[in-house]
């Protein structure tokens, strides 16, 4: 599948941010607004793994800031657990009519209803 150019222009972007000075946290929140900003979308979010038991949320755009370090799932749980878990992407109109949908309402998720989520890997995990 070809990438547009403003995927290019994004991927592009994220390299840089990557390669770049700062902290991870930093190049995180980077990331994170950068994507949505490249794809028009109202969230992106960054959950990362912490000993392959619990996902953190680590880095948002759109999603309430005071809820970065303080939510987490387990692995499997919820539509970004289940990503986690399957190492798939998943794409969905109405995310909480999932039967994997999980609420956590510091994240302020009720005001989006579309979901789709793609894991990071890295070396296969």
């Amino acid at each position: 599948m070809a990438l547009d150019v403003s995927s290019r222009t994004t991927l592009r972007l994220v390299r840089d941010i990557m390669a770049g000075a700062g902290d991870a946290q930093s190049k995180l929140n980077n990331i994170v607004t950068a994507i949505a900003e490249g794809s028009a979308a109202d969230v992106c979010s960054i959950y990362l793994s912490r000993r392959h038991e619990m996902l953190e949320l680590f880095a948002t755009f759109g999603l309430a800031q005071k809820a970065v370090h303080h939510t987490t799932l387990r692995f499997g749980e919820g539509l970004t657990g289940r990503i986690a878990r399957r190492a798939k992407p998943l794409r969905l109109r109405q995310a909480s009519l999932s039967p994997d949908f999980a609420y956590r309402p510091e994240t302020g998720e009720e005001a989006f209803s579309s979901f789709l989520g793609v894991p990071i890997l890295h070396g296969g995990q």
